[in-house]
């Protein structure tokens, strides 16, 4: 227990009197006094100081659920378009194979597949890469020496704008190299030291696939260089521009580029070697590693999140909860853990998988989660729409023109019944013929507040009207998720009660204070009062010596 008495900084505790005439012991007697009066600062500093400890409790309490949340959140999906998705649910992979074992298919080539990107397979060949053009000049035996040359010329890359180089007579290789450098032709130069007497000047197009148009313009600069021959043709090509040329399921594609974004939707492809003679095999899909490891994360999470409430609820037969179980008996993670335990033993999903044993998950004897590997990866692989109907909120409209946007937690089924004028605007929209459930924002639908809408938001782009079946479920993430959502945060409950506490703690040390400036003021006025009285005791006393000396007499 931390104490608050802090009388051992004042002199009059140090000394047994003024005088040491009397046998008074005047520290002993304000110190008793001063801790009498501190004794409410200190039944205060015990509150204050258990305060601390359960605070700090509930702040590693929030770590866990805001751990958890994060996992679940990452399980959640929306019912939005799954281009516009970035939960692991809408997220896809390529995969690669070749049909040569001694190539492997990543030195070929690379692909990415964007959120949402329709699953297939494609049979690809490299037949060539794209290179970029490189031309050289002759050379001379040092870079930093003038040239003298003077003049101009002309440069661009491919169709690109020209840029106009001038040169001066005191201009070294060097120089020339920054000046075209400067002038964002497209055009990257740069000297190439062949010996300790030998540099050249090379111009490396900065984009595969185009060609280098450069040009006197005035004077031969280039020509002089040995940049251009006498017929202003490039005299000397280090490397020539290339276009890749690839096949797609036999269909030959030529591009400018090694990186191809425009051939398959949502796919980008990154050539890198030319092997015409291997097929490479490539599958867009669900990332299904990514999934399986999401959901692994959230039962860690969980696992831990199980740990603290086991170590908080710790209890001893005949003793009572454990030192460590700071929050036994907490309303508060009582009423978190009765929450988790509930949504994690329902229903969710469909007709096929509707729990987490459906695809391996358990709790064992103390009800931390356990996984199936083998049984989770089958139903990933095997049936991945109904593992995320387990978790993922979903959706069904009975018209392509209406999207359920964001469910906002509502489940259940309905009929929506759109009106819409003769411009074409939304004027209308009810359930069951109540108009007030739903906010007409441009072509979106909003749930009313208050009502059991409140949060679901249709997009419903149709140019007339309509009556549509809407259907929206929730899945056990999403559903943990919302719950969550009251405990995290700078708003959760977790955070109100730390914020209680501190609050009930600042009071505490307030009024600590106070009682200890007034203890210390009494045991200061006390002190005064003692060490006058021994001052008059003392004064009676030389009296009395006076007196005995000039009677003669003394009593002693």
């Amino acid at each position: 227990m931390t104490s608050v008495n802090t009388s051992a900084t004042y002199s009059w505790l140090n000394s047994t009197g003024i005088t040491g005439l009397t046998d008074i012991d005047t520290a002993q007697l304000v110190e008793a006094a001063y801790e009498a009066k501190l004794a409410p600062a200190d039944q205060l500093q015990v509150k204050a100081d258990a305060n601390d400890v359960k605070s700090t409790a509930y702040g590693d309490l929030s770590d866990v659920v805001e751990t958890l949340a994060d996992t679940v959140e990452a399980l959640t999906s929306s019912s939005a378009l799954a281009s516009l998705r970035d939960d692991v649910w809408a997220q896809s992979s390529a995969y690669l194979s070749t049909s040569d074992s001694s190539v492997t298919a990543s030195s070929v080539l690379s692909a990415t597949a964007e959120n949402g990107t329709a699953s297939g397979s494609w049979t690809l060949q490299v037949e060539q890469l794209a290179t970029a053009q490189k031309i050289a000049s002759d050379s001379v035996a040092d870079s930093t020496a003038a040239l003298g040359l003077d003049g101009s010329f002309s440069l661009a890359l491919g169709d690109g704008t020209a840029a106009t180089v001038t040169v001066t007579s005191d201009m070294s290789l060097d120089d020339l190299v920054d000046a075209v450098n400067a002038a964002g032709a497209g055009v990257t130069a740069s000297v190439l030291q062949v010996s300790s007497d030998s540099a050249m000047l090379v111009l490396t197009a900065d984009d595969t696939g185009q060609e280098i148009s450069l040009a006197d313009v005035s004077g031969d600069a280039l020509s002089q260089l040995g940049v251009l021959d006498d017929s202003g043709a490039v005299a000397n090509e280090l490397r020539a521009a290339q276009q890749a040329v690839f096949t797609v399921d036999g269909v030959e594609i030529t591009r400018s580029s090694n990186t191809v974004d425009d051939v398959l939707d949502g796919i980008t492809l990154y050539l890198t070697a030319a092997e015409p003679d291997v097929d490479v095999e490539l599958k867009v899909a669900p990332d299904y590693s990514g999934i399986e490891q999401a959901i692994e994360d959230f039962v860690d999470a969980y696992n831990s999140y199980r740990d603290f409430y086991d170590t908080q609820q710790a209890y001893t037969a005949g003793v009572g909860a454990d030192d460590d179980a700071v929050l036994f008996g907490d309303s508060l993670l009582n009423r978190l853990n009765s929450t988790i335990a509930g949504t994690l033993t329902g229903s969710f999903g469909d007709e096929t998988l509707d729990s987490l044993a459906d695809i391996g998950i358990t709790l064992d004897e103390n009800n931390q989660l356990t996984i199936d590997s083998d049984t989770l990866e089958s139903a990933i692989y095997d049936d991945l729409d109904s593992v995320e109907a387990i978790f993922s909120e979903r959706s069904t409209t009975g018209s392509d023109d209406l999207l359920v946007s964001d469910g906002g937690g509502f489940s259940g089924s309905f009929t929506l019944d759109v009106t819409v004028g003769a411009d074409g605007t939304i004027t209308g929209a009810s359930v069951d013929g109540d108009s007030s459930l739903f906010e007409i924002d441009g072509k979106k639908l909003v749930g009313a507040a208050g009502t059991a809408y409140e949060g679901v938001t249709l997009i419903y782009g149709g140019s007339a009207s309509d009556s549509i079946a809407v259907e929206i479920s929730q899945g056990l993430a999403s559903v943990l998720n919302d719950q969550l959502d009251g405990y995290t945060g700078s708003s959760g409950s977790i955070q109100k009660a730390i914020q209680s506490l501190d609050s009930q703690t600042a009071d505490y040390n307030d009024k600590i204070d106070d009682l200890t400036a007034s203890a210390q003021d009494y045991a200061q006025k006390l002190y005064d009062r003692y060490a006058k009285l021994e001052a008059q005791l003392e004064l009676l006393q030389q009296t009395r010596d006076q007196l005995a000396a000039l009677w003669g007499t003394n009593d002693s």
